[in-house]
């Protein structure tokens, strides 16, 4: 009886082993996926880019860096209308965590709106954000 138990526990051992493993893979597989994506986004090969994106999306659909990197190649590529919902996605996503995603999300504020002005759409200006006139004027 008291081997049975033991085997038990050697068996539960390898399951749980080899479930981490395979987590740690998908991980790596996508943290490479990203950097070549990222490499080739850099590199302006926008095409190759958005397939690496896809590629990691598919593997980590929750990654917000993706869903942005993907929305940049789109808007490189002129395919404004598929940019757009995900330049909002991104900024949905990230809205609790803004000062970890700071850059990150003034420039997806930023190619949003480009992507409205270029499909047509409004883009009202926030008051705020004009600056006070030149002094003496």
């Amino acid at each position: 009886m008291m081997r049975n138990y033991s085997l038990s526990w050697v068996l539960l051992t390898a399951v749980l082993v080899l479930s981490c493993l395979a987590a740690c893979n998908k991980a790596s597989s996508s943290s490479m996926e990203y950097h070549q994506a990222q490499a080739l986004l850099g590199g302006r090969q926008y095409g190759e880019a958005l397939a690496k994106y896809d590629k990691v999306l598919s593997i980590e659909p929750e990654s917000k860096l993706a869903v942005y990197g993907k929305a940049r190649c789109l808007f490189e590529l002129k395919r404004y209308s598929e940019a757009l919902p995900l330049f909002e996605q991104f900024l949905t996503l990230t809205e609790e965590e803004r000062a970890v995603y700071d850059n990150e999300r003034w420039d997806a504020a930023f190619y949003r709106d480009k992507c409205k002005q270029a499909l047509g759409q409004d883009v009202p200006q926030n008051p705020n954000d004009i600056p006070p006139p030149p002094m003496g004027e």
